[in-house]
């Protein structure tokens, strides 16, 4: 028969090859398997024979046969110290005991040499967060005494527990062989917890198995933040007792009771026991008290305390109240003052519901106002202004729809209030028998309602509280009129020329009397204070006095009536004292320019008299009597006259005078002219006229073939051009529209058109003409000037009727105004420095549309410069426009002129570059 054990394949293991004592008691524990040769299957129940090899050593079990698995396990000791080799037969089914391949080893170590970690004790449980106790190692022999010369530093680390790290001192040096954790904490509550001793040179050893109970109770977990509340709604909430280190206290078998700062809340307790393991849900927590609650969670023994807001919210509304109402007695009419009612939910929490209509009734009456209506801001609804105007007892009632009716306190009425004084009580003389009294009535209370009676007394001394009932009484008084309404009574029978003081009284239906109202007054004869208005003054024919007429009282059928009295002749007084319009005022002569031509009819058509016209340019009033005026016609001849206009000739401010051939209007063609100069004096189609104040020349005017020159036409100047410098160009002197009644064209004494002025504003183009920039003109205009060098710099400008009405040079126009600037940077050139250029008295284009300016160019500081022009009309607020080389532009767009400018010592006199406008060089 063939055996079947395989010998080569089956095993022999052992637990611990090394780290064993030769102490006969320390043992390692050796594993054979038995394997079929067949197919590697295990053997059961076979016999098997263990042999040790080495001195001392043995196997503890007498005999071994294999279980169900094919393993059978021994125990292999020794007393002597040395490597042991351990081998290994299985019985066959031949009978015989086949030795296995397989062989192990055992390394048994000297008692007296070998050195092992031991626990000194088994650990006690610990408590979560506090120092583990008598957690010690030791440094031990084979022999189990500690070497006391060991120094062997020993770490310690956890061996169960799950994910849990031990904090405190992990790794000590021993001292005299045993090594000493005194602080080592676990903060992590649970079971089956151990540790292993580690050192360097040494096997670990573990600890026996320990549990960490959790600390005592210093915090609480919620299933859910309990942050809000609605009053009256249940809640629930499930509270976790924890330890400072989040443990569940599940020790815990106290009573946890709930409170809070909402005396009306209903709150559960609870006797917690082992089976809750510290974890419990409250349930049926509800407020009922809206706002800002604390709810507590504390030990009935007070061993802790945990608090928590909750902001609890009013529930559905559900029911009115009145938090603001009058309190009794209240006087009839009188303001209830403000009457709140607020909305509030079932438990008296106000609810800030906005838009709800609220009612206001009144019980056994109605307010004076009728029901009124308002709607509620935040919960409350406001109601002013109301008032009762019947005596009694009433409450307030307030409703809203789907609400519960809220009803006041009874709220008294009673009249104690006396009606006001009579306002504007007042007293009129009529005549000298009788005085009229004026006043508004009062009302029953106050200036409310309708007072039931007057009394009117008077005397000739002031009337007072005490004197009243003394006075002299007034019969037929009327009956009050509703309050504010204006009543009268003319007090008779009185005697003239006396004072007398009135006072009245009103009374309500409760007899409460007003204060007095007084007024006096005195009978006289009509007239006096009876105001005559006279006629109005006028001048008188001298021109410089003034005509004071007076109107005077008479009494005509006991009534005063106003009749006409005397003249006084006032002199104005002062210089240049004149009267003018019925008022006495000042009228100096003409200065220069204030007084000037402004309408010429110089060769006038059959039936027209020659005239001139004048426009004073001031604000006040002018003299022209005494000037005089001189003619000069077309070949030189000269003739004057002087105005003669006794005593004055007054031209109003901005008004105008006329002098003609012949004033009168009738034969001169219906010129209206102040004063005639005489058919012996004429004006020729061209000369000039000069107008004359003593030596002051106040105006001149040269005329040319240039200016207008139609017969029965006269030339007019354009009415913006009036007072101007412009009035010495002919282009704004036109032919007049204006139509005479003797046929003639003009307008003497009217104001005049503007002789198709039709200015571009703001201005249509402008550019620096030249030099564009510096060098330029063969050296004229260098690349480098001296800061006391001058230089004439050019500009050309052109805008429809500012430019166009003289094409042989510059209209100088009146309205414009320009200047050249200068400055370092081009992008800002209203920061630059400016100063102002005039129209270039030499320039002569015949043809050009344009205009010229010209301005001096001085910079007195060195450096690089851009220079441009810019104009602007003279009207208020009219912008800035600016020009570089190549015409209008808008900052900070701009090419500009550039100039360099250098410090040069001043050894001659300065010399200013300029020349008549170098159109040669445009």
């Amino acid at each position: 028969m063939e055996g079947v054990v395989d010998a080569a394949s089956s095993t022999v293991v052992v637990d611990r090859p090394t780290g064993l004592l030769a102490n006969g008691s320390d043992f390692a524990v050796v594993t054979v398997t038995a394997l079929r040769k067949a197919d590697g299957s295990r053997l059961s129940g076979r016999s098997v024979s263990l042999t040790v090899e080495g001195e001392g050593a043995f196997v503890l079990e007498s005999a071994l046969v294999t279980d169900i698995t094919g393993v059978a396990q021994a125990h292999v000791t020794s007393t002597v110290p040395g490597v042991k080799t351990v081998k290994a037969s299985v019985k066959d089914d031949t009978g015989q005991r086949v030795l296995l391949d397989a062989t192990a080893t055992v390394n048994f170590a000297d008692v007296n040499t070998v050195r092992l970690l031991a626990f000194r004790s088994a650990l006690p449980d610990g408590v979560a967060g506090e120092p583990l106790k008598l957690l010690v190692v030791e440094v031990r022999n084979g022999a189990g005494e500690v070497v006391t010369d060991s120094t062997a530093e020993v770490t310690l680390s956890l061996g169960s527990g799950g994910i849990v790290f031990p904090e405190g001192l992990l790794t000590v040096a021993t001292v005299n062989g045993v090594a000493v954790f005194p602080d080592v904490v676990l903060k992590k509550a649970g079971g089956g917890y151990h540790f292993i001793a580690n050192a360097p040179g040494f096997e670990p050893v573990a600890s026996t198995v320990f549990k960490v109970a959790p600390g005592a109770v210093t915090a609480l977990g919620y299933d859910r933040f309990l942050e809000t509340a609605t009053a009256g709604v249940a809640q629930d909430l499930e509270v976790t007792l924890e330890d400072a280190f989040s443990n569940p206290v599940t020790t815990y078998t106290g009573t946890v009771k709930l409170t809070s700062t909402d005396a009306a809340a209903t709150l559960p307790s609870h006797a917690f026991t082992a089976t809750d393991a510290g974890r419990f849900k409250f349930q049926g927590i509800t407020f009922r008290t809206a706002g800002f609650q604390f709810l507590t969670v504390e030990d009935s023994a007070g061993d802790f305390s945990f608090e928590q807001p909750v902001d609890v919210a009013a529930a559905a509304p559900s029911q009115l109240v009145f938090t603001q109402q009058p309190a009794s007695p209240v006087s009839v009419r009188a303001s209830l003052g403000d009457v709140k009612v607020a909305v509030r939910d079932a438990f008296g929490n106000p609810v800030p519901v906005t838009g709800l209509a609220v009612k206001l009734a009144l019980v056994g009456g109605t307010f004076a106002q009728g029901i009124p209506t308002h709607t509620t801001e935040e919960g409350v609804a406001t109601f002013t202004g109301i008032s009762i105007d019947d005596e009694g007892t009433y409450q307030l009632q307030a409703s809203a729809d789907g609400l519960q009716d809220a009803t006041s306190a009874n709220l008294t009425l009673s009249d104690t209030q006396a009606p006001a004084a009579a306002a504007d009580f007042s007293a009129t003389a009529v005549s000298s028998a009788s005085i009229r009294l004026d006043w508004k009535a009062p009302g029953d209370d106050g200036i409310l309602g309708t007072a039931a009676r007057y009394e009117l007394r008077y005397a000739t001394s002031v009337i007072t509280d005490a004197t009243f009932d003394s006075a002299t009484p007034v019969t037929g008084v009327g009956a009050p009129q509703t309050a504010s309404t204006a009543e009268a009574f003319t007090v008779t029978g009185l005697t003239a020329a006396t004072t007398y003081h009135f006072a009245l009284k009103a009374f309500d239906g409760a007899d409460n009397a007003s204060a007095l109202a007084s007024a006096s007054a005195t009978t006289t004869n009509p007239c006096e204070g009876y105001v005559c208005t006279p006629p109005a003054s006028q001048c008188a024919e001298d021109g410089t006095s003034l005509e004071v007429y007076s109107s005077v009282c008479v009494v005509q059928d006991g009534a005063p009536t106003c009749v006409d009295g005397g003249m006084e002749l006032q002199a104005c007084p002062g210089a240049d004292a004149v009267c003018y319009a019925g008022a006495c005022t000042t009228a100096p002569h003409p200065g220069a320019g204030e007084l000037v031509i402004s309408e010429v009819m110089h060769s006038p058509s059959v039936g027209t008299t020659e005239y001139l016209e004048l426009t004073n340019t001031t604000s006040h009033l002018l003299d022209a009597h005494g000037m005089t005026v001189t003619l000069v016609n077309g070949t030189g001849s000269e003739t004057s006259f002087t105005v003669v206009h006794n005593p004055t000739l007054l031209v109003p401010p901005g008004g105008r005078t006329v002098l003609a051939q012949d004033a009168n209007y009738t034969r001169n063609g219906g010129v209206p002219a102040s004063t005639s100069y005489g058919l012996d004096v004429f004006m020729d189609s061209t000369g000039s006229i000069t107008l004359k104040q003593g030596t002051v020349t106040v105006d001149s005017l040269t005329y040319t073939s240039a200016f207008p020159q139609e017969t029965g036409r006269a030339m007019s100047l354009a009415s913006s051009i009036i007072g101007t410098k412009g009035s010495a160009r002919a282009w704004y002197w036109c032919d007049s529209t204006g139509s005479l009644s003797g046929g003639g064209q003009g307008t003497p004494g009217q104001a005049n058109d503007d002789c198709g002025l039709n200015v571009e504003k703001p201005l249509n183009w402008c550019a620096i003409q030249y030099p564009k920039t510096f060098p330029a003109g063969n050296g004229a205009y260098p690349a480098e000037i001296s800061t006391t060098d001058s230089y004439d710099i050019y500009s050309q400008f052109y805008s429809r009727d500012v430019t166009l009405r003289n094409t042989l040079g510059n209209d100088f126009y009146p309205f414009i105004e320009a200047q050249l600037g200068y400055g370092t940077d081009p992008t800002n050139p209203a920061g630059w420095t400016w100063k102002a250029a005039d129209f270039n008295a030499g320039f002569n284009s015949p043809g050009s549309n344009n205009d010229e300016m010209k301005a001096v160019l001085q910079i007195p500081t060195a450096g690089t410069y851009s220079y441009g022009f810019r104009y602007r009309f003279t009207d208020a607020g009219a912008p800035w426009v600016y020009c570089d080389q190549n015409g209008k532009t808008v900052p900070p767009e701009g090419t500009y002129g550039s100039v360099t400018v250098v410090e040069t010592p001043l050894t001659n006199p300065v010399d200013i570059k300029n020349s008549a406008s170098p159109l040669e060089s445009y």
